[in-house]
């Protein structure tokens, strides 16, 4: 990152996004969902495909970051714990 305060501002934009955009529009399908710098878990507990694949949509579109966002299951590795 080119400056010291980067990093705060990315976490910034990201969040606004999050609670603008997905926070709203998945309210329905996202039960939980946090997030450090650049690693985020969530819980998806609606079952409609469409609109998981619309969650992964939007989390991918905002900015230049692209995010890989593994399929469902009901086990996660997050910062580096399984």
């Amino acid at each position: 990152m080119g400056t010291s305060c980067a990093c705060l501002l990315a976490t910034l934009c990201t969040a606004l996004h999050e609670r603008k955009t997905l926070l709203p529009r998945c309210a329905g399908g996202l039960l939980f969902l946090r997030r450090f710098i650049d690693d985020k878990i969530g819980i998806w507990i609606d079952t409609d495909p469409d609109q998981w694949q619309n969650f992964k949509s939007d989390v991918n579109n905002f900015g230049a970051l692209t995010w890989k966002v593994e399929e469902l299951s009901r086990s996660v590795n997050f910062l580096d714990l399984t």
